[in-house]
């Protein structure tokens, strides 16, 4: 949505845009084990370029009647001169609980401001963190699953202490590079532990 006339308000974007830096991923995220830029990152990024050229921005938040159990924030690009564009997005909190629902807001805000005024995080991955795609982590092969699996049980080690010690959910999923280090652990171990006594 817009106003009737954005000339004005255009020629201060571009103007303040010119004058925008990328946001600084100065936060992390543990579960992606990445680093992103927050949402005082995006305003500090802007914010003087933004009143510099009469700009400024509203962000106003409500419950979708659309979507059920969902939240709309609007974000609004106001000018001096009365011109405005404003755009919605709405999002479902994980859980409905205040803390779901202040981080969604937090992070709907964040993204609904940096598309609003361009701003784009330095060394952006491209949305693969949002969609759930981290760097894919190569995994050890299924024949290399299996010697893993025969000398577990050669052995007679205690499998989930076995993957406790490597970190990993299943056999299958221990790392490609670290098939050697699981291995030879396997292979200095003795009775139900492994070496080191690491899993004991």
């Amino acid at each position: 949505m817009q106003s009737e006339q954005i000339n004005e308000l255009a020629t201060a974007l571009a103007k303040a845009q010119g004058a925008m830096d990328g946001a600084l991923k100065d936060s992390s995220n543990p579960f992606f084990k990445s680093k992103y830029a927050d949402l005082t990152s995006v305003w500090s990024a802007c914010r003087k370029a933004l009143t510099d050229n009469g700009l400024s921005v509203v962000q106003l938040t409500a419950n979708s009647f659309d979507i059920v159990d969902s939240i709309q924030v609007t974000t609004q690009l106001c000018h001096s001169s009365g011109q405005w564009i404003s755009a919605s997005l709405t999002m479902k909190p994980v859980k409905n609980d205040p803390q779901s629902v202040g981080s969604l807001l937090t992070y709907m805000r964040r993204y609904g401001l940096s598309a609003m005024v361009g701003i784009a995080p330095k060394d952006d991955d491209d949305g693969n963190a949002a969609s759930g795609k981290t760097e894919e982590v190569k995994v050890i092969s299924p024949s290399e699953a299996t010697t893993i699996n025969e000398t577990v049980k050669a052995k007679g080690v205690d499998v989930a202490k076995f993957l406790k010690y490597m970190n990993c959910e299943s056999i299958e999923s221990i790392p490609a590079d670290k098939f050697k280090v699981a291995l030879n652990a396997l292979r200095s171990a003795k009775g139900k532990g492994v070496a080191n006594a690491a899993v004991n």
